[in-house]
């Protein structure tokens, strides 16, 4: 697992002081590997909004990613958006609280799709990566 994937916190009630057993699993149930080269890469800071175009045409899936360097592997961590639009104007993903984002797209209607990608709270500058995969 990568360091700062999954964070795990247990406590117990401020007025118990009982010790606490417990057993705990975790699996991850993907491991996130650039496909390939950024189809598109920028510095951004807050506040900065990014607006990209991407035209589908007979794609039985399509995929969206964004990484960035300060993810949750570091602290503090910056908090990089990406929403996506479809065709009609209407979000059909992102903007979650993972590092990296991903959206994943079945059959995905022929279209326009506008990726915006902003820089919700980031230290500094940071460099974000956002890849494309039709398939």
């Amino acid at each position: 697992m990568e360091p700062g994937q999954w964070k795990v916190s247990v406590g117990g009630y401020d007025s118990n002081n009982a010790p606490m057993n417990f057993k705990l699993r975790i699996t991850k149930p993907f491991r996130w590997d650039p496909p390939g080269e950024p189809w598109v890469s920028k510095k951004i800071k807050t506040g900065d909004v990014y607006l990209f175009d991407y035209y589908a045409d007979g794609l039985s899936r399509l995929t969206f990613d964004l990484s960035w360097n300060r993810d949750w592997s570091r602290f503090p961590t910056n908090d990089i958006d990406m929403v996506i639009y479809g065709p009609h104007g209407i979000s059909v993903g992102g903007a979650t609280c993972s590092a990296p984002e991903k959206v994943i797209i079945d059959s995905p209607p022929d279209g326009l799709y506008t990726i915006e990608v902003s820089g919700y709270e980031v230290y500094g500058k940071d460099r974000f990566k956002l890849y494309v995969t039709p398939e």
